[in-house]
């Protein structure tokens, strides 16, 4: 899957799971079960037609991981990494090139935009072929 080959944190620290749309998400549902990760894989009906995948992880940093204000996380060697409850979130490092198979554009882009794009992705480094969205509008 390239999600799972995009990062580079351990895949025994990330849950993959294609997202499940339900009919309505109420939150107080879930007040009781506060170390449940379910919110976290659903979402609304009317977004269904994303066809969403998420890359779900617990709040345990490794050394792959990057603090919100950009420090770099803590290896085991260096110390714990584990769960911390006043930890708001991190980023996780992902290889764009090894994710991204395509760039779609609106089929309304004008020429002018699509080179924009295009050149864009390759300021980036992104070698993925441009095509044009077959969304109907």
């Amino acid at each position: 899957m390239r999600l799972r080959e995009s990062l580079s944190f351990p895949s025994y620290y990330i849950l993959l799971s294609k997202i499940v749309a339900i009919k309505y998400v109420n939150l107080k549902t879930f007040r009781n079960k506060r170390d449940s990760i379910e919110p976290s894989y659903l979402k609304d009906r009317k977004y269904r037609f994303e066809q969403e995948v998420r890359a779900i992880t617990l709040n345990h940093v490794h050394g792959e991981a990057i603090h919100l204000d950009g420090t770099p996380g803590i290896t085991f060697r260096d110390g714990s990494g584990h769960y911390d409850p006043e930890r708001k979130g991190f980023y996780l490092k992902c290889d764009l090139r090894e994710l991204i198979e395509a760039v779609y554009v609106s089929p309304f882009a004008t020429p002018e935009f699509s080179r924009a794009i295009q050149r864009e992705a390759r300021f980036y480094g992104l070698t993925a072929p441009l095509r044009e969205s077959k969304l109907e509008l």
